[in-house]
């Protein structure tokens, strides 16, 4: 698991430290300045229930992505 998630942090964020991305939505704009402007280090790393619940929320997106898309492909 922990592998996985190392994956998709390199391809989605290495790099893009500076970048706004659509997760940070909603959260105070202070933690978005400093995460993205500062580049300050994180204080509240994830734990292993934290993990879980996020690589949850990834598979149920993927699918819910996946579906949707061959709902539009089928309807053409």
């Amino acid at each position: 698991m922990d592998a996985k998630q190392e994956e998709n942090t390199e391809k989605r964020y290495k790099g893009k430290e500076g970048y706004y991305h659509g997760s940070a939505s909603g959260f105070c704009s202070r933690k978005i300045y400093y995460q993205s402007i500062e580049k300050a280090e994180e204080t509240n790393k994830p734990n292993a229930k934290s993990n879980r619940i996020m690589r949850l929320g990834t598979i149920v997106h993927e699918d819910i992505q996946k579906m949707l898309v061959k709902a539009i492909e089928d309807s053409e």
